[in-house]
C-alpha cells in the first residue's frame, strides 16, 4: 500500500496539484473521507483524469486487503489490479510483480511483515 501511496503522490506532483490538503486527502482512505473532503477531493480531480484514475486505483488496492480471501483468489485480484493499473502507476507494477508471492501470504493470517520489519529496521 506504501508504495501505490509513494507513486500517487507522484502523479499529483507530476500533475501540479498543490492545493492545501491535496495530498492529505488523496492518500487518505475514502471511506473515511468527511463531506467537506469529498468534496475537496471532487475539485483536484478536476486537475486530472489521470489523477482521478490513480486515486480509483489506489482505492481499489486497498479494498483488496478487506476481502476475506484465500492467497489463490488474492493473487488474482491483484493481478487484475495489476493489469488496470499499468495505464497509470509504472513503477509500483514492477515492485508489486516482484513481491507479489509474500504480499500475498497476508490472506494466510491477514498481518503484514511490517512489524517485523520495524524491529529490524530499529536493531540494525
Amino acid at each position: 500500500m506504501k508504495a501505490v501511496n509513494l507513486e500517487l503522490n507522484k502523479i499529483r506532483n507530476q500533475v501540479g496539484v498543490k492545493n492545501k490538503n491535496s495530498k492529505y486527502i488523496l492518500l487518505k482512505n475514502g471511506v473515511d473521507l468527511t463531506v467537506a473532503q469529498k468534496e475537496k477531493l471532487s475539485l483536484i480531480f478536476q486537475h486530472s483524469n489521470r489523477l482521478r484514475k490513480a486515486y480509483g486505483l489506489k482505492e481499489g488496492f486497498r479494498e483488496i486487503y478487506e476481502l476475506r480471501i484465500n492467497i489463490e483468489e488474492g493473487k488474482k485480484k491483484f493481478n487484475l489490479w495489476l493489469d488496470k493499473a499499468k495505464t497509470v502507476y509504472c513503477d509500483v507494477i514492477t515492485t508489486i510483480r516482484n513481491h507479489l508471492e509474500g504480499i500475498c501470504n497476508y490472506f494466510i493470517s491477514r498481518t503484514t511483515s511490517g512489524v517485523m520489519e520495524g524491529i529490524n529496521n530499529k536493531c540494525e
